[in-house]
């Protein structure tokens, strides 16, 4: 539990705050001084992390090898994408020190993280607690490319909305620019936005959990049928697919059912409630779609699915104005407080992810690092 304490600590001071703003909403002056406030402890704690969880390593050793001398035999699709190399050459060029990389990329993603929960969220903090409750440390802290990527998609949903599609597949494009599965925000500009009916939305929920639970293997079977894989990848997907299978029922599961039943229930409340809400709405189906349907291949499904799992920073958070009565709204809110404890508390807690921080010059050594993780690291299965 202690590596988990600084983690813990952050939630509880974004709920603290978000009490607050609830009970002084019409001191639009305190409001405000809050929102700036909790943005900067934001990003002052992503930002100047040390070496957290895993994924740093690979950004390390890309850092350290990087030269613009890379575009000179440049392809496409091969390798790494053209943005995310030009942002890490200037870095290296600018600072010649990795963490300015980490600081850079985590300072573009969390302000336009901010920038797309204050048209969304009538109440800042509470929005920063859902986004860290579900998976915002580790797409922060992991995802250094997606990040940037994501950030950049949720500020065009506006332009999604109002139907603009110059801008949207402008900032689409920007997007794949820093990570190729941004690519998969193309064709929402067609489908996301319309409302479907709350049955269908049960239906295709169901049928998801039908294929987890039964271990159909959607994927196999229709790279298999079409035949554009070798006898070797085809063995590789098989050997994925056992590996996955362990999996199961747990903490992961009962949130997605649970995130499902709520928006079955109130799903009239908040289509009508907000035009907006069916874009979320239907980027939780396809969520659930890529952690589902996928779950044969666990690291493709998490990847993936982590693509839209923004849709959960505003749907939880719009299910409370959903409750008629105050005592209802409470309860809700008090349960997704403790939750919100209660999942950081078991998701965090490997010595690799001990916090650390460079200002206060508590990080570790690359080599001890190194040494930790590969001494400890358990994959996590949420």
């Amino acid at each position: 539990m202690s590596y988990s304490i600084p983690y813990v600590v952050l939630i509880v001071f974004f709920i603290v705050l978000s009490i607050i703003v609830q009970q002084r909403r019409d001191d639009k002056e305190l409001c405000l001084k809050i929102d700036v406030l909790g943005s900067l402890v934001l990003i002052v704690f992503f930002a100047f992390r040390g070496y957290l969880f895993t994924d740093w390593q690979t950004y390390y050793e890309e850092f350290r090898e990087a030269t613009w001398s890379d575009f000179n035999d440049y392809m496409p699709g091969v390798d790494r994408e053209p943005l995310y190399l030009i942002l890490l050459n200037v870095c290296k060029s600018v600072f010649g020190n990795y963490f300015s990389l980490q600081i850079t990329s985590s300072i573009i993603f969390l302000v336009l993280l901010i920038r797309f929960f204050s048209h969304y969220s009538d109440n800042l903090m509470l929005a920063f607690v859902v986004f860290l409750a579900f998976f915002g440390f580790e797409i922060t802290i992991n995802l250094i490319r997606n990040s940037v990527a994501m950030g950049i998609f949720l500020n065009a949903i506006p332009y999604l909305e109002k139907r603009k599609p110059m801008p949207y597949f402008g900032f689409c494009l920007l997007a794949i620019g820093f990570h190729y599965s941004a690519v998969f925000y193309v064709p929402l500009y067609f489908f996301i936005n319309h409302t479907i009916n709350k049955w269908a939305f049960l239906f295709i929920f169901c049928c998801c959990v039908v294929i987890f639970a039964l271990h159909i293997p959607i994927l196999t079977t229709i790279i298999g049928t079409l035949g554009i894989a070798d006898e070797n990848l085809q063995e590789k997907l098989i050997g994925y697919s056992l590996a996955s299978q362990q999996l199961g029922f747990g903490m992961g599961f009962l949130e997605r059912l649970l995130t499902a039943g709520l928006v079955f229930c109130y799903y009239d409340r908040l289509t009508q409630s907000c035009k907006s809400n069916s874009i979320f709405i239907n980027a939780l189906i396809i969520y659930f779609i890529l952690v589902f349907v996928l779950s044969d291949f666990t690291e493709i499904s998490k990847r993936l699915s982590f693509l839209f799992v923004f849709s959960y920073w505003i749907i939880w958070a719009q299910i409370i104005k959903c409750f008629h009565f105050r005592n209802n709204k409470i309860l809700f809110v008090s349960f997704l407080f403790f939750y919100s404890i209660i999942k950081t508390i078991t998701t965090i807690n490997q010595p690799y992810q001990a916090y650390e921080n460079i200002l206060m010059g508590n990080n570790m050594s690359y080599e001890k690092k190194i040494f930790i993780i590969n001494h400890t690291f358990k994959d996590a299965k949420y």
